[in-house]
């Protein structure tokens, strides 16, 4: 088959993969793999496309970083993220096939050939969907709690993601999916990129020492993804003495608790959100585990109530 007839049914396979017939194509490496010239997804500093592998006849997820990374430090982290991905055996981590010198939509860069994932993120659910069940949250809460310990214990405590957020988690089953490893301790050194609504204040303030990134930030950024997921609005770090979020009541919650879970959901986050690490939980699970207890009563919201956490309380 020539390299033109591969080409066309490559890109009727990509035009019936998108769904949408007024897709503009682009070939990557030789016409095996195939996207659109916009990207499915943009963060602060990578590109990710949504392609159709013409070899394997598959989706695949390739991502780059954004070209206006120039730095020769920087634009070495594709290939160090996949090492870090690929040095990881969980369920939770999406597979790498494969790290590439390629021609982008931008110009040449290096690419990571990723399993494309097509559920939504937790961060799309909270957004556009209903709130997740209770099941749901605690499942959600516990895989997450379970993952950041495991990446802890089985590196000797020295690899973290250090970007837990929302939009990192894909609600995948039976088990979560989270990507995202460039801001990892094992990838980039420095650290310096992460979501301040998600992160610990020693990851965000530093007082004039290295960035921090351990399994208590790692806690922290897991009871913040809680809060917003029981609550759909995030903590709020206003100062450098302690951590501050508005207590929860009847009112600004999206599930109906009593009064005692009430009281006892606020010890957790008061707890786990503390401004001194030393004063958190001795672990993720730990937090998992004291959230679900409360949790496993709850019952989601169905009335107008709910339209409450929509806007600011």
């Amino acid at each position: 088959m020539t390299h033109r007839e591969k080409a066309s049914n490559s890109s009727v396979a990509f035009l019936r993969f998108i769904g949408s017939p007024k897709a503009d194509p682009f070939y990557w490496e030789k016409v095996r793999y195939i996207s659109s010239k916009t990207p499915a997804h943009e963060g602060s500093m990578s590109l990710i496309y949504k392609a159709f592998d013409s070899r394997e006849g598959k989706p695949v997820a390739i991502k780059i970083l954004q070209p206006f990374i120039d730095d020769e430090e920087h634009k070495q982290l594709i290939k160090k993220e996949a090492e870090v991905i690929n040095s990881i055996r969980h369920p939770s981590v999406p597979f790498v096939y494969d790290v590439l010198s390629v021609e982008s939509p931008d110009g040449p860069t290096t690419a990571m050939i990723m399993e494309y994932i097509e559920e939504k993120t937790l961060e799309q659910r909270l957004k556009s969907g209903p709130p997740l069940s209770p099941r749901e949250a605690i499942d959600v809460v516990r895989q997450t709690g379970a993952f950041i310990d495991f990446l802890d214990l089985s590196s000797g405590h020295t690899l973290f993601n250090g970007d837990l957020k929302p939009s990192h988690i894909f609600l995948t089953y039976p088990n979560i999916r989270i990507i995202d490893f460039a801001s990892s301790t094992l990838a980039n050194e420095k650290g310096e990129e992460y979501d301040p609504n998600f992160s610990a204040p020693e990851r965000r303030f530093r007082f004039g020492q290295e960035i921090v990134r351990n399994a208590a930030s790692e806690e922290f950024s897991l009871a913040a993804i809680a809060y917003y997921i029981i609550t759909g609005h995030t903590i709020d770090i206003n100062d450098r003495k302690k951590t501050t979020f508005k207590k929860l009541s009847k009112w600004n919650v999206r599930y109906d608790f009593s009064e005692y879970e009430i009281n006892k959901l606020n010890q957790v986050f008061t707890k786990a959100l503390a401004f001194d690490p030393k004063e958190r939980f001795p672990s993720s699970s730990q937090f998992a585990d004291e959230f679900s207890i409360v949790m496993q009563s709850a019952k989601t919201k169905k009335t107008l109530l709910n339209l409450k956490t929509v806007f600011n309380f």
